[in-house]
């Protein structure tokens, strides 16, 4: 696959995706070396790159924004972990393979519902 510049500036390495969508970069080679996920990506030279479109349309929702992880939305929402996982909460949440996260527009709206008049 050709990617000319223009495409370049909308791709991330393996490091920033796995930081956009909150998993390790390790996580993401075992995905694509297991095809685990149908995540695509583009191998240029000894890197891989994900094209931020794919990887929005892979969590989701491409509006929403990176994903959170359990604790830093616990913190986010001033709630206990052990609340949040209880869903005790009742925070939408978004499975990736056994891991967990939450989109911060779930969380918002969580907080807007915890509003006083």
């Amino acid at each position: 696959m050709e990617v000319h510049a223009k495409e370049f500036a909308d791709m991330m390495d393996r490091e920033q995706t796995a930081e956009y969508i909150d998993v390790t970069s390790g996580a993401l080679a075992v995905w694509a070396s297991k095809r685990y996920h149908d995540l695509k990506s583009v191998r240029i030279g000894r890197k891989v790159y994900y094209k931020r479109a794919d990887v929005d349309e892979f969590i989701g929702d491409n509006s929403s924004g990176p994903l959170m992880n359990r604790k830093r939305a616990s913190q986010y929402i001033h709630r206990s972990l052990r609340a949040l996982e209880d869903r005790r909460c009742d925070v939408k949440s978004v499975k990736i393979g056994r891991i967990i996260r939450y989109r911060k527009s779930e969380l918002d709206r969580f907080l807007d519902g915890q509003m006083m008049p």
